[in-house]
């Protein structure tokens, strides 16, 4: 995934959204709310993620959105700012801006999600001597949350773009690199560490009906009619038989309760695949039962093959 700030893109620019979509990929994007080409931010992201785009808006000081990032059961709230640095066409002090930005993080912080906070904050919280700087910093330790990007992240040699997350966040990150300078602003890289989610226990129970003895239970039954004779009610015999009917069935196929692992589905598994499975098996099954017949060996390794050619492929399409 590949978050941008200061896109410059306005809502009339689809044909430019348009060419921002490389295979395997997509764009999102929120412009400036007032229709100017300033700010705006942008994701890119692999298309094995679902990103959903939750709020966004603009503040005095900064502009903002918030992004739901899904996959294999686990939630990413994602928050990007933009903090508009003071000029003559925007006069807002970084006074406001730490006003505003402690009011933002009181909104966000407290969410059930896993939380990671990005983007262009233009405030110098490298400089010890920096007064917002060090205000900036005072404020994550207020909310319980953490930057991990200390390298120089603009030409100036200051750090102003940070990776927050909560202090006691499942998150981890490899240390952030600083790459390309294609503006005054430098990429700035990790890789992110999901743990990942609880596996479910399911409970289910069954009886194993294919494996009666026909003739037993047969035989079972008529002991059932027999002693079923004497009753007269018509109520009574209906709650007798029923109770009979299944003593019965519990002695030639008791209930069985297993438990196993659900495990999420990954997302190029399909119908396809699962058929090309089944015979795999079961030419393995045929196979196993006689060993020594090399046609059955032959269409073993053919169907294994075959499975396996296929995998690759639907796994390169998801992923590539």
């Amino acid at each position: 995934m590949c978050i941008i700030t200061e896109t410059f893109l306005t809502a009339i620019n689809n044909v430019t959204r348009a060419a921002l979509h490389p295979s395997g990929f997509s764009f999102l994007d929120q412009p400036r709310l007032d229709g100017s080409a300033r700010g705006g931010i942008g994701l890119f992201f692999r298309n094995s993620f679902t990103v959903v785009k939750t709020d966004f808006g603009e503040k005095r000081s900064f502009e903002y959105s918030e992004w739901m990032v899904s996959w294999n059961n686990i939630k990413l709230k994602l928050c990007v700012i933009y903090h508009i640095p003071y000029s003559q066409a925007h006069p807002v002090s970084d006074a406001t801006f730490m006003k505003e930005i402690e009011d933002y993080f009181d909104s966000v912080v407290l969410c059930n999600e896993l939380l990671l906070i990005v983007g262009d904050f233009n405030i110098h919280v490298d400089d010890d001597s920096d007064y917002y700087g060090r205000e900036f910093c005072d404020l994550f330790s207020g909310f319980g949350l953490v930057n991990h990007v200390t390298v120089p992240t603009h030409d100036s040699g200051h750090t102003l773009d940070l990776i927050i997350t909560r202090n006691t966040s499942e998150i981890t990150l490899a240390k952030p690199r600083a790459g390309y300078y294609i503006s005054d602003h430098c990429f700035v890289s990790t890789k992110l560490g999901i743990p990942r989610p609880e596996l479910q226990i399911k409970t289910v129970s069954f009886r194993q009906i294919k494996n009666i003895s026909l003739l037993d239970f047969r035989a079972g039954l008529q002991e059932i009619c027999v002693d079923l004779l004497n009753i007269n009610d018509c109520n009574t015999l209906a709650k007798e038989y029923n109770k009979q009917l299944l003593l019965c069935l519990d002695r030639h196929a008791p209930i069985i309760t297993k438990s196993y692992v659900v495990r999420p589905k990954v997302p190029y598994f399909d119908n396809s695949l699962k058929d090309l499975k089944r015979k795999r098996r079961k030419a393995e099954s045929n196979w196993c039962r006689q060993r020594n017949d090399c046609e059955l060996q032959l269409q073993f390794k053919q169907a294994r093959n075959k499975c396996v050619a296929h995998l690759d492929h639907l796994k390169d399409t998801c992923y590539v």
